[in-house]
């Protein structure tokens, strides 16, 4: 049995040179075609698990009394044209 790659898609006319690799919405879609939830719902499905995820964070931020942030810095500059990290610190 051959070992099974996620496809790699083509993006629209202003990134025809560069794949554009599946995420996890890829696979959860192909789990509610398997249980049979019609189409229609698959973005409710996507943005109720999210809602949840953000509840959850929200939770957990609501016991520690810490905001959790994430590890990673957004470099490029802002629309304004000021860098992001001289105002994350």
């Amino acid at each position: 049995m051959g070992r099974y790659r996620a496809p790699h898609w083509r993006r629209g006319p202003g990134y025809p040179d560069r794949p554009l690799d599946t995420n996890v919405e890829f696979y959860t879609a192909l789990a509610l075609e398997a249980v049979g939830l019609p189409r229609e719902l698959f973005t409710l499905a996507f943005a109720m698990g999210r809602v949840l995820g953000w509840t959850a964070h929200i939770f957990e931020q609501e016991q520690s009394g810490r905001l959790i942030r994430p590890a990673s810095r957004y470099t490029r500059p802002l629309p304004d044209g000021r860098m992001a990290t001289a105002i994350a610190g």
